[in-house]
């Protein structure tokens, strides 16, 4: 089997430019729900606490959702999913216009114009930005 997995140092070519690929940050952009507490929860459990997330929303509400914030599709006919904002790319899963999304990944090309948007989305939307490798949350 070839492997074709990128390595750090390659290349990633974008439309605009090409970045290499130790540059590019990737993150999910999800919702966490409301923790339901029940009879058997206690301060004192020793596992650590489940991540539960919501949905964001149906593929045309998140469009939706993002066009206040410069990020939409670019108009091409091989787009579908994609999204394009400041200093970023985001890209939604391949589901039905209505159906439920839980996460969105959002590839930063330029983290100085991106972070200022994702926080702004993060806490206009209620949002918060996961890191993919670590599974830290933020935002």
């Amino acid at each position: 089997m070839i492997d074709l997995a990128p390595r750090p140092g390659d290349t990633v070519t974008f439309p605009q430019r090409s970045i290499p690929l130790s540059s590019v940050r990737s993150i999910l952009l999800i919702k966490l729900a409301d923790a339901l507490e029940t009879e058997n929860d206690s301060i004192s459990t020793p596992t650590p606490p489940v991540l539960r997330m919501a949905t964001l929303g149906t593929r045309s509400e998140i469009e939706q959702l993002l066009e206040p914030f410069n990020t939409a599709a670019d108009g091409s006919s091989n787009g579908h999913g994609v999204l394009h904002g400041p200093g970023i790319i985001a890209q939604l899963p391949m589901v039905g216009d209505d159906e439920p999304i839980s996460q969105l990944l959002v590839t930063l090309n330029d983290e100085s114009a991106a972070w200022p948007v994702l926080e702004r989305l993060c806490r206009v939307l209620g949002w918060k930005m996961m890191d993919p490798q670590s599974g830290r949350t933020f935002g």
